[in-house]
């Protein structure tokens, strides 16, 4: 199986590549304002660095409001001499973006608020290890085999209409052409745009059947050239959960490999641990919204704190208190 996915770790590499560069990316950040590091990121996109692809270019144009950067992105579209959209990029490796911060989040923020809730009993360093990586290695196998049939599922649902559709195109046109016509209708078009959009349209039969999975089904066309996606996508969600899930339970391996098993101080270790899970989470937040384009980082990265901070506190006090009434 493995040999069939060898895409496998470019993606992982990518993906965590991406997330330590937001460490470097938030220390390097001066006090300009947006405006300016936006002019500063289109100068580079646009002279500096002229390989980047045109969608990056228009995130920048957007985030500026930037009409003319916008057009310039666009001039280089020669409708005589077409070549691979070179938009594509950016979209190579998206569909693992879900997996990877999922996984990744969830192994995190669980792992932390089991090791809080451990700490808040009172439990030695060594029983906490073992329950810990038993925790992080199992869960993340079933995240990950969640996410592979999940994506499957879909996989499968989606093959399945688009070959209906592609079956009732073949064999009735004409019908398509007028459901078509009664969805752009509905849509605030006039009989006639919607007859000769959908007359046109339809002489093309995989551009006209992908339309009709966005218009009449609200899904995107099927990736029938990748079948084995459902299991590159659930590998990298196993790679996350367990990778981040390490994190907290790092300065515990440390403490049981230094002093043994021993009662750890809560004062020391637990701030240490929350300190990483803080900083990793923060991290994350950042790369999820600079992959996913959204204009508040710090806002991101600050969720995800207050996420794995509510988790791990009453995580903590739950353990602290129990403990207190099953002693009484």
């Amino acid at each position: 199986l493995w040999s069939q996915a060898p895409s496998v770790p470019l993606h992982c590499h990518n993906l965590v590549m991406q997330f330590f560069s937001c460490f470097t990316s938030i220390a390097s950040q001066g006090k300009a304002s947006k405006h300016n590091e936006g002019k500063e990121e289109a100068i580079t996109l646009g002279q500096i660095n002229p390989q980047f692809s045109r969608s990056e270019k228009v995130n920048v144009s957007y985030r500026m409001g930037d009409v003319t950067s916008l057009i310039k992105a666009h001039e280089n579209i020669d409708l005589e001499n077409m070549y691979e959209h070179d938009e594509e990029p950016e979209k190579a490796g998206s569909e693992y973006i879900k997996a990877f911060v999922l996984g990744g989040l969830d192994g995190i923020v669980s792992t932390f608020a089991l090791v809080a809730s451990m700490d808040g009993a009172h439990i030695a360093a060594g029983p906490m290890v073992a329950i810990g990586l038993a925790k992080v290695l199992s869960d993340a196998f079933s995240m990950g085999f969640g996410e592979f049939t999940s994506a499957t599922a879909e996989l499968e649902h989606n093959l399945a209409v688009m070959n209906r559709e592609t079956w009732e195109t073949e064999n009735h046109l004409e019908g398509e052409v007028k459901e078509m016509c009664e969805i752009y209708m509905k849509r605030g078009s006039s009989k006639e745009d919607a007859l000769t959009m959908m007359t046109v349209l339809s002489k093309y039969k995989e551009l006209f059947i992908e339309n009709m999975l966005v218009m009449e089904h609200g899904m995107l066309p099927p990736d029938i050239d990748d079948m084995w996606q459902p299991l590159k996508q659930g590998l990298v969600c196993f790679f996350a959960f367990a990778t981040f899930g390490l994190i907290p339970l790092a300065g515990f391996i440390v403490l049981f490999m230094i002093q043994g098993n021993v009662v750890p101080e809560s004062s020391q270790t637990m701030l240490v641990a929350y300190a990483m899970t803080a900083v990793t989470l923060f991290a994350m937040g950042v790369m999820k919204a600079k992959l996913t384009s959204q204009p508040s980082q710090v806002k991101s990265g600050g969720l995800m704190v207050l996420n794995g901070t509510v988790a791990g506190g009453v995580a903590y006090l739950i353990g602290e208190m129990l403990v207190a009434l099953i002693e009484n």
